[in-house]
């Protein structure tokens, strides 16, 4: 009877101890998604700054979210360095209308975040309206102490 009911304590005590530390890693991937969330939302405010501003506004924040090597894919399918992006979004040809995400899921990797979404933001780029909802994937990562958005890439919705 006593080996049965030490047998249950550690069992017991074994599935406490496991259940904290999952626990744990989940507060912790809940806390890494709400720094995510908050970045992208200041990547998204500063860079209205930006364009409304023509790179008056909003840069400094903008160069600290961007990685130095960012790699940026357009919906066009246009490859662009951390530079053209922001030539791009300082040149005028680019004026938010609205900006929107109205969904996303985030997949924490220890010091990578992979983010994915459908954004819904209207957009004129180039004198031409798009309001055409994408797909997007965003990937942060942490590089000295500091979530920096590494890649994104977007693609759009085809309405059926």
């Amino acid at each position: 009877m006593q080996s049965v009911l030490v047998v249950f304590l550690v069992t017991l005590a074994t599935h406490g101890i496991v259940g904290a530390q999952k626990t744990d890693g989940a507060n912790a991937n809940a806390d890494i998604e709400k720094q995510i969330l908050k970045i992208d939302d200041e990547k998204d405010h500063a860079m209205q700054r930006y364009v409304a501003s023509h790179g008056e506004a909003g840069g400094a924040e903008l160069d600290q979210i961007y990685a130095d090597d960012l790699v940026f894919v357009t919906t066009h399918g246009a490859l662009l360095s951390k530079a053209q992006r922001m030539q791009d979004l300082r040149s005028g040809n680019l004026k938010f209308i609205s900006f929107g995400r109205d969904s996303y899921d985030l997949h924490v990797y220890g010091d990578t975040v992979v983010m994915t979404g459908r954004a819904t933001s209207e957009v004129i780029y180039q004198g031409k309206v798009n309001k055409v909802p994408r797909r997007f994937t965003n990937v942060y990562i942490k590089l000295g102490g500091q979530w920096r958005l590494v890649a994104h890439q977007a693609t759009t919705i085809s309405e059926q």
